[in-house]
């Protein structure tokens, strides 16, 4: 079973990419990176540009995703890519669940309206030159019956993988993920599947194959998000629940938090890199913002943590974490 590094703005750029391939000793198969809109006038940003530079992404997997409902603006921005970097696969953004996003009928918008999502797709397919197209989806809008429209939909094209977060766009991530459907999803489709939804711990996954009860199908990837950035060892989990060796803990233990230091001072030195260190300093509250509740229960460190406005205090608050 592979394991993906689900995009994630703000959060999961090629500095933290590199750090988190470096921690999990190369062990992630796939990385996505935050979704690009297209500029038909002005082009990507340079930020943007740095995070797809191949020197900055040395070693990964790399997928780009482009989020747009505009066909022609999707295929121009995709040919770029492909022609600049040489990206061989385009992710497609069908599951941002954000409201500013789905008022413009981007992201999981698009599932509003099925006819208009398989015109979309079918010019974006007609379209390309050179590259595959895979595609991140939530299971519809509002009513778990809207998934067999839009799998019906995404069956009639060549997609070389489809991701499924399996919730509605309207549950965003209050509601728990539908993980049961993911073995009906299976039997409605042939394309490559690959499973997204509430997975923070390994027994999560072990549960996830549960759920698929006594299908012959083999989960044939995991695309991890949110429960990652909140828990960089889950990928160490989900290796030792396959030998057997998983043990489930709540908190770290002092281990865990030794090798956890210097993992985040490589995504800070990183950060401070290319931008100024106080501006790193709320890159890293991003991630303490999913990470804080498996390092410590002191609601002083809590609060000092999320508090820290320059180096000097966040540099504080590490010593009263670790």
């Amino acid at each position: 079973m592979k394991l993906y590094l689900a995009p994630m703005e703000g959060i999961t750029g090629f500095v933290y990419r590199n750090a988190l391939n470096r921690f999990t000793e190369g062990r992630i198969d796939k990385f996505y990176t935050p979704f690009i809109e297209p500029r038909p006038k002005k082009g990507m940003y340079r930020s943007e540009r740095r995070d797809l530079d191949l020197a900055n992404n040395t070693g990964l997997n790399l997928v780009p995703q482009i989020l747009t409902k505009n066909a022609e603006s999707f295929s121009a921005l995709a040919e770029d890519i492909y022609e600049t970097y040489g990206y061989q696969e385009i992710n497609l953004n069908c599951g941002c669940p954000s409201k500013t996003v789905v008022a413009r009928n981007k992201g999981a918008g698009m599932l509003e309206d099925v006819d208009d999502l398989e015109a979309f797709l079918e010019k974006i397919f007609d379209a390309r030159r050179g590259y595959d197209i895979s595609i991140k989806t939530r299971l519809g809008m509002y009513d778990l019956e809207e998934m067999y429209q839009v799998i019906e939909v995404y069956n009639k094209f060549p997609i070389k993988e489809l991701s499924v977060h399996v919730r509605l766009q309207n549950e965003y991530y209050k509601h728990p993920a539908h993980m049961e459907l993911f073995r009906e999803i299976n039997s409605l489709t042939d394309l490559t599947l690959s499973y997204n939804g509430d997975i923070y711990k390994a027994s999560d996954v072990e549960r996830l194959k549960e759920s698929m009860g006594d299908s012959d199908y083999e989960i044939q990837s995991v695309m991890l998000g949110r429960g990652l950035i909140g828990n960089p060892f889950l990928v160490e989990d989900i290796y030792a629940l396959e030998d057997g060796k998983y043990t489930e803990y709540d908190l770290y233990d002092s281990e865990q938090m030794e090798r956890l230091k210097p993992f985040l001072d490589d995504i800070f030195r990183g950060y401070a890199e290319i931008q100024d260190a106080n501006t790193a300093v709320y890159r890293m509250k991003e991630i303490w913002a999913f990470l804080i509740d498996k390092c410590t229960t002191d609601k002083k460190a809590l609060k000092a943590i999320r508090k820290a406005k320059n180096r000097l205090e966040y540099e504080q608050a590490l010593n009263m974490i670790f």
